[in-house]
């Protein structure tokens, strides 16, 4: 169950953890998604499927690093999320 994000803080408050396993990979950000995101040093941008739709709330972990989602955009060519660009930071 989802907690209370404060976007200032970076920080989530109340809510229950659950895992949920996922697949995908760490792409290149782009200069194009530079230019219309807030992106900063050592922002990571992950293509991830859409066996669960993300949420700001969530936490990426790969092996011992875990990533916070700052980001979500969806790709939905006929209305349906295929997989999303999660941008992450540490």
């Amino acid at each position: 169950m989802p907690g209370t994000y404060d976007p200032i803080t970076g920080t989530t408050t109340g809510g229950t953890t659950t895992d949920l396993p996922t697949t995908g990979l760490y792409t290149k950000i782009s200069a194009d998604y530079i230019a219309t995101h807030q992106v900063q040093t050592g922002d990571k941008l992950a293509v991830i499927d859409a066996s669960q739709e993300p949420q700001m709330t969530d936490k990426l972990i790969d092996g011992a690093n875990v990533w916070q989602v700052v980001d979500i955009d969806a790709i939905n060519p006929a209305g349906t999320a295929i997989a999303y660009f999660v941008r992450i930071r540490k």
